[in-house]
């Protein structure tokens, strides 16, 4: 069975999601925003598979390069976002932000249909445009 934290991260309220097998323990960290560093302290007794960011907005991407680091798991957003990426630290300056270290690119992209196993549990994408061009969730 998948367990699943949330945490209200940052100046903006971003959802971040801590998401795992309850059974192997392997687990999915859902969009690293912003003051999220704290996440890690909850995962630690859990083995790392992915980070996803249903959209890569600012708010959403701000840790990726840090999971990145710390978990040496693969990010994953839609193709589609890439733009919104390599925008962000531009945006968060934007919106008087400090300077935000620029994300890696992705590890792999998803897209409609995708699977992604955590243990036994799957993860499905569905592409959900609209608030980004490559917008996904999961289900």
């Amino acid at each position: 069975m998948l367990e699943v934290k949330t945490f209200v991260t940052g100046p903006l309220a971003t959802n971040v999601y801590l998401i795992w097998d309850d059974e192997t323990r392997e687990a999915a960290l859902i969009d690293p925003g912003m003051n999220a560093e704290g996440v890690a302290d909850d995962a630690a007794e859990l083995t790392p598979k992915f980070i996803f960011n249903t959209h890569c907005h600012f708010d959403h991407s701000w840790l990726n390069a840090l999971y990145r680091r710390m978990w040496d798991a693969p990010l994953v957003y839609h193709k589609l976002d890439e733009p919104v990426l390599k925008r962000s630290p531009d945006a968060a300056a934007e919106w008087g932000f400090p300077q935000m270290e620029p994300s890696p690119r992705a590890d792999r992209y998803c897209e409609e249909g995708d699977v992604f196993k955590l243990g036994d549990e799957e993860l499905s994408v569905l592409h959900l445009p609209g608030h980004s061009p490559g917008h996904v969730g999961f289900v």
